[in-house]
């Protein structure tokens, strides 16, 4: 099966009313391997992916990841491509060489806009592929694909998820809320509309430690990342913004 990345100018764009939150799923446990040489890049998916119940084992290197495949046995594995010692092409092939991997899904994710490395990850024995920085509602979308999951929603959310709701529950939430400066909410913007969360937690770190009074915007904007609601992140700064 053909895959392409995403178009760029559609990363932030949502046509749908409702967007339901997912707060977990149905069923027993799940293992999920991320292998990553950044930190911050594991992080990202640890925030994403042990709040919804999912055991998230961390390797920092190809090597480590087919060592920590066989030690720990996950459900599934998320593969950098780029990284050094041994890249995740190699380490795919190397855990594909063992008879009880042979089918375990294998998600490549890199930030590379390059076709070949999509395909060279296929060739490899990834079974998917995923852009960097990754979306949490495609990587919740292929782990559904690829490990059958039923996924558990937010009810509530749900209910109030329409925009016409959301646009006057965010009004009467942020007059109460204490913001950033316009510069630092321009910031967060134009991290949203990249949709680089991981840059996005950075900041609002930095913000919590400036100032304790910002502590429910940086809770506020930490719930939307949490859920990779990039949109939402860019509605509730843009207010802080002055033109």
């Amino acid at each position: 099966t053909a895959l392409s990345l995403p178009e760029v100018s559609g990363l932030v764009k949502s046509d749908r009313i409702e967007q339901p939150v997912v707060v977990g799923f149905v069923g027993a446990p799940r293992k999920i391997l991320v292998i990553d040489d950044k930190w911050e890049n594991r992080s990202v998916l640890i925030n994403l992916l042990s709040p919804l119940g999912f055991e998230v084992i961390e390797a920092e290197d190809g090597q480590d990841g087919v060592n920590k495949t066989q030690e720990t046995v996950p459900d599934l594995i998320i593969t950098d491509l780029v990284m050094p010692i041994m890249d995740g092409f190699e380490a795919t092939r190397q855990i594909r060489k063992l008879p009880e991997f042979k089918h375990i899904p294998i998600i490549a994710a890199s930030a590379s806009v390059f076709d070949f490395h999509q395909q060279e990850s296929i060739n490899a024995g990834c079974n998917d592929f995923v852009a960097k920085p990754i979306r949490a509602e495609i990587l919740l979308e292929r782990l559904q694909a690829h490990l059958g999951l039923q996924w558990a929603y937010d009810e509530q959310m749900t209910e109030t998820a329409t925009p016409r709701e959301d646009t006057g529950k965010e009004t009467d939430s942020s007059t109460a809320v204490v913001g950033p400066s316009s510069k630092q909410a321009a910031i967060l913007f134009d991290l949203g509309m990249m949709g680089d969360i991981s840059g996005i937690l950075q900041e609002v770190d930095k913000l919590e430690q400036q100032n304790e009074q910002l502590i429910p915007f940086v809770n506020k904007i930490r719930q939307f990342a949490k859920n990779f609601e990039e949109e939402k992140i860019c509605e509730f700064v843009q207010q802080y913004i002055s033109d």
